[in-house]
Order: C-alpha cells, then sequence, then structure tokens
C-alpha cells in the first residue's frame, strides 16, 4: 500500500514521501503502553503488546469503553479520559509493540533527517 502511494507522487522528491495508512486509532497506543490507563482507572491493566492487530475484531476504543463501564462505571470518553492518557504515556512501551507506531515514527525520523 505504501510503496503504491509513494508511486502515485509524480515529483522530484517523491522518494521523502512517507504515506501511512493508519489502520488503528491512537488509542491502541494506549492500551499497549498500558501504565498510563492502570493509572487513571486505579488499577492493575496488562500491556496489550497486540493492540494495534485487534483493531479490526475490536477497535481498541471500544475496549476502552468496556474497562471504563467495568471499572469507573462511565463511558471513555476520547478527550476527557484519552488526552490525559495520551500525555501520560511512555514512549518506549509504546515504541517496542506497535510496529505500526513504529515504522510511522521511523519514518517520521527520516523524514526530518538532513538531505
Amino acid at each position: 500500500m505504501r510503496e503504491w502511494l509513494r508511486g502515485q507522487v509524480e515529483h522530484a522528491r517523491a522518494n521523502r514521501f512517507f504515506p501511512h495508512v493508519c489502520v488503528h486509532q491512537t488509542e491502541a497506543w494506549i492500551l499497549a503502553e498500558g501504565e498510563a490507563l492502570a493509572k487513571r482507572l486505579d488499577r492493575s491493566i496488562l500491556q496489550d503488546r497486540d493492540a494495534e492487530e485487534k483493531n479490526f475484531e475490536n477497535p481498541p476504543s471500544k475496549r476502552l469503553n468496556q474497562l471504563f463501564l467495568k471499572l469507573k462505571k462511565t463511558r471513555y470518553n476520547k478527550l476527557a479520559d484519552g488526552t490525559p492518557l495520551f500525555k501520560a504515556m511512555q514512549f518506549t512501551p509504546v515504541y517496542r509493540s506497535c510496529r505500526y507506531f513504529q515504522a510511522f515514527y521511523d519514518d517520521l525520523k527520516k523524514a526530518a533527517e538532513p538531505q
């Protein structure tokens, strides 16, 4: 998919085009990191190392909603809950366990390198 998209760009710097098709949500990264979520829910939460891969079975936002309903008796709110969770996340566990995030991040770093 990425190479096909890159092939559609007719430009002298097409090799610096880094398309990313998001097949996951940022909530997958919250589940993959785990620690920020555990603190927010005040419960022990296991890190979900396959969070990105489960998107089509049961999307991450729905899994977060299920956890919130079970443990806090309230629905997960993308702004009220997601924003502080995203800000509290640690980079390394997400980078190590989420291959799509890893590719996205590595491509961003590569694009930022001086030519």
